[in-house]
């Protein structure tokens, strides 16, 4: 912020606005508009903002329904907008200690319509109505940003939507463990169903199983997907594998917010040789990617020694690549080839091809789909370190894993 000029952000997606807060509404990516006045837009009805300063405390802003989804997020200035209809305590109410000062403020009740102009209230409350405030303007709808200007015309207004993006690429230790545990929880589900796999499975049984095991782990499935025959890639689907040979298999899962994403090559009955070859230079290829990571080198850099690898073993019909891991399924920074475009906003501007930082986290893929014959698969996840890189878990791509086969505790 102070490289930037700013002297408070304003973030309104979901993402962003856990990012700054810890707060986590399920609604608040999915209740649109239509959903609630039939023949409205498609814009997101819960308008929930974080705000951050430079120096002071945090608010945030969310509505009165949702005050008790707040009570144990780290911010302590927690304000309401919006309509509800709370009927009023009939008799004496008792709530816990912790809770009675939501109780008093749902039933003073009274509160402003527009949570734009509680966030402008909250700028103007910390001194900063004149000041320079990045808002994540890509995340906002047009009327609101417009009447957030309006409500403090002497602030100058600057978007900080990439700002956040690049900020976010970097974890700290505590979210780099957030990750990890989400990777471990869909690394032992995916070898468990794995385990399970009979001739007779579908990708809708081989799902569902997968989603009953991540839960168990306290996550939430994200994704499941394999190729059948190297003909792309499905997440459904009532056909039995039967005999489908080498399968391109990449899986993830949401651990309070933070994604897993990971894959391999899953064999129905043992791979033939080709399909061992074509694994190997898969897993090579990642090896040869992860050999480039450090602090300081570009991402197409990773992103070439992987297409070498692969290039070197007679394999040019393939796109291996990376991406960060956050609170999205791909956090900057995305490590393809270098095409000269500018990562920018009003706070930030800089080539897209970013270089590594150490505390990133990132996932290395590479697959080879042969059409009508077979496909395969390596991903795994390696932190920045001061002087390389290392795996964010154990995920053991070493060969395929075989349908049936039980997983190997470590």
């Amino acid at each position: 912020m102070a490289e930037a000029g700013i002297d408070a952000v304003v973030a309104a997606s979901p993402a962003n606005v856990r990012y700054l807060t810890g707060y986590w509404c399920w609604l608040a990516p999915l209740f649109r508009e239509f959903m609630v006045r039939p023949g409205g837009s498609g814009a997101l009805v819960l308008e929930n903002f974080a705000l951050l300063p430079r120096e002071g405390d945090s608010c945030l802003v969310i509505e009165p329904y949702w005050g008790l989804n707040a009570v144990d997020c780290v911010v302590d200035d927690v304000r309401l907008a919006g309509s509800a209809e709370l009927a009023p305590a009939d008799g004496p109410a008792s709530v816990d200690a912790d809770l009675q000062p939501l109780l008093e403020e749902l039933s003073a009740g009274g509160w402003p319509a527009d949570p734009v102009d509680v966030v402008a209230a909250a700028l103007r409350d910390r001194g900063l109505d004149a000041s320079r405030i990045g808002v994540e303007v890509e995340a906002m709808q047009p009327s609101s940003l417009e009447r957030l200007r309006a409500a403090l015309p002497g602030a100058a207004l600057l978007d900080c939507t990439n700002l956040l993006r690049l900020v976010r690429a970097v974890k700290t230790a505590s979210e780099t463990e957030l990750l990890a545990r989400a990777a471990q929880v869909a690394e032992e589900a995916a070898s468990d169903v794995v385990a399970s796999i009979s001739p007779e499975s579908t990708v809708d049984e081989l799902t569902d199983r997968f989603r009953t095991l991540v839960a168990g782990g306290g996550a939430d499935l994200d994704h499941f997907s394999l190729s059948i025959d190297g003909l792309g890639f499905t997440t459904t689907g009532s056909r039995p594998l039967g005999a489908a040979g080498s399968l391109y298999f990449d899986f993830g899962c949401v651990r309070r917010g933070w994604f897993s994403d990971s894959g391999t090559t899953l064999s129905i009955g043992e791979p033939d040789p080709l399909a061992l070859e074509q694994h190997a230079a898969v897993r090579d290829a990642i090896a040869a990617g992860a050999a480039a990571i450090r602090p300081g080198v570009r991402g197409s850099r990773v992103q070439d020694e992987m297409r070498r690898a692969l290039a070197d073993r007679g394999i040019t019909r393939s796109f291996p690549h990376g991406h960060g891991l956050g609170l999205e399924v791909r956090d900057y920074p995305i490590l393809v080839p270098d095409a000269g475009n500018v990562i920018s906003d009003d706070c930030v501007e800089l080539g897209a091809d970013l270089a590594l930082e150490e505390n990133m986290v990132l996932n290395l893929e590479a697959p080879v789909l042969t059409l009508g014959v077979r496909s395969v698969h390596c991903e795994q996840t390696f932190v920045v370190t001061a002087d390389g890189c290392r795996p964010l878990v154990e995920q053991d791509r070493e060969a395929p894993l075989v349908a049936g086969r039980p997983r190997v505790e470590a």
